[in-house]
């Protein structure tokens, strides 16, 4: 019998709020920023500018776990496909906000990945290989969670302080994950590949790895 769905997103997201924790007790002042209370210029600029590297990156990775998981699973694919569509273009949004805080859009798109971000990506592509799709849709999930959890405070925020006309992009993001709920489809695409309870504490093992 396959492992409940509602079972699948309380595991998760548990483990996920447990990581981001530990985090924030070791960086008190990511606590303040992920809840809207603080922020800084540089950091946001910088925050800004790695989100943009990153989601370019990603797509490249989702791509290639797409390429991979097509003749393994049909219907994982499609919907997986459908996403990626969705989401296509989504760096241009934030391109538009990095524009109005000083940064041309070539030296965002130039600037070095932060290592977290080439280890991640290095991890993903090593993952796709040698374990098959399940990382890479994680993570996708994981960013739907982390935008419904943090992304509005943040950029609420940074609009307080830095002016709204500086974070259409941002808030145009936000607006559209709302509308097609992202983060539910990818709850659903994820349980496509968590079926028994090895599964879900391998899910679990990942979960805390990307996180951390």
């Amino acid at each position: 019998m396959r492992i409940n769905h509602d079972v699948i997103k309380q595991e998760l997201e548990g483990i996920a709020h447990a990581q981001m924790e530990k985090m924030f007790s070791d960086v008190p002042f990511a606590r303040d920023f992920h809840l809207g209370q603080k922020t800084d210029l540089l950091y946001f600029r910088r925050h800004l500018i790695e989100t943009v590297v990153r989601m370019r990156l990603d797509m490249q990775t989702d791509a290639y776990a797409l390429y991979k998981m097509r003749p393994l699973d049909n219907e994982l694919s499609k919907k997986f496909a459908q996403y990626l569509s969705e989401e296509s273009g989504h760096d241009d949004m934030f391109l538009v906000d990095i524009q109005k805080f000083g940064i041309s859009r070539a030296e965002a798109i130039s600037t070095k990945p932060l290592l977290s971000t080439e280890n991640l990506i290095g991890y993903f592509y090593y993952h796709i290989n040698h374990q098959g799709p399940m990382l890479t849709v994680l993570w996708s999930w994981l960013v739907e969670w982390y935008s419904d959890n943090f992304n509005g405070n943040i950029t609420r925020k940074a609009a307080y302080e830095f002016g709204a006309e500086k974070l259409k992009g941002s808030m145009a993001h936000l607006t559209i994950d709302d509308q097609k709920d992202h983060h539910a489809f990818m709850l659903s695409t994820m349980a496509h590949l968590i079926s028994t309870e090895d599964d879900l504490q391998k899910a679990k093992v990942l979960i805390a790895r990307l996180v951390s």
